[in-house]
């Protein structure tokens, strides 16, 4: 009997037992490694453009946000500055006409506009913002034109598109600034905006 058990065991194919992994650790089926590997990476590759296309779209949907709360608090800081932003934005490129009313008393504009004579102009006028606040935010630089019966300030608005030019935004306690290309988030189209004021005004 003893014989018999070592005779038994000592003729046992181990030839299996040598080839066979363990219990499917790594359960590929039938795919090789290295197509396992490869799509594996395709996998990796579609999350990690997920993510960027999903951080796009945050980071497009969050500066159309800022563009929207600068119309609407613009409008009651300088209602002139919102309307030329929703027109750049919305607008379909027709002339803006502005109210003159306040414009027609900035001290940036009267300066210039005393130092004109009859048909004499000038064009692309830049100022520091601390100057007039709120005229920075409509118009800066802007043209200025005398007439013999009127004063005519225009410009043509078209915002930065290089992220070099920012305004700040006077918030009282502390300024931040923002670059002006923000604003491309929207379709923009280009316009020209104008007022006009009476001499009898200056």
């Amino acid at each position: 009997m003893k014989n018999y058990k070592e005779s038994s065991f000592s003729k046992w194919p181990v030839r299996l037992t040598v080839r066979t992994a363990g219990f499917h650790p790594e359960d590929r089926g039938s795919i090789p490694l290295r197509a396992t590997k490869l799509i594996t990476m395709i996998q990796k590759l579609k999350n990690n453009c997920c993510l960027i296309v999903l951080a796009m779209l945050l980071c497009s949907f969050y500066q159309k946000i800022i563009v929207l709360v600068l119309m609407v608090g613009g409008f009651f800081v300088s209602p002139e500055g919102s309307k030329i932003l929703y027109h750049y934005c919305f607008g379909n490129g027709d002339t803006l006409y502005l109210d003159g009313s306040y414009l027609s008393k900035s001290p940036v504009i009267l300066r210039q506009a005393k130092k004109l004579k009859v048909s004499q102009s000038v064009k692309n006028f830049g100022f520091k913002q601390h100057e007039d606040w709120r005229l920075s935010y409509a118009l800066n630089p802007f043209t200025i034109k005398r007439t013999r019966k009127e004063y005519i300030v225009s410009q043509w608005i078209e915002f930065d598109k290089t992220r070099k030019v920012k305004t700040k935004l006077n918030l009282f306690l502390f300024t931040i600034t923002i670059p002006d290309a923000i604003v491309h988030t929207y379709d923009c189209t280009p316009f020209l905006v104008v007022f006009k004021f009476k001499l009898s005004q200056t």
